[in-house]
């Protein structure tokens, strides 16, 4: 989800500026909008991650990470009864 469809700010460089720090941002891109800036990198992964992008809807990923999650909650929330220890007298 993040790296397809969020776009996300990167801090370029810090400038002082007396006593304060002035930031300077690169312009809002997506991960996948970096890679495919960068001269170096493997032009048949981007494709390949291109073509998820375009074949994955944002709305019904971010559903199905929501029940995830929650499904992930409840288990962790549920206490376990495999791991209590039992105390026996003498």
């Amino acid at each position: 989800m993040m790296n397809l469809f969020q776009p996300s700010v990167k801090l370029l460089r810090k400038e002082r500026i007396g006593s304060r720090l002035k930031r300077v941002y690169d312009t809002p891109r997506t991960p996948l909008e970096r890679l495919q800036a960068y001269p170096e990198a493997d032009r048949e992964t981007i494709a390949a991650l291109i073509q998820l992008r375009d074949t994955t809807d944002p709305f019904v990923l971010s559903k199905t990470i929501d029940t995830k999650l929650a499904r992930i909650w409840d288990l962790a929330s549920r206490p376990n009864h495999s791991n209590r220890v039992t105390s026996q007298t003498a």
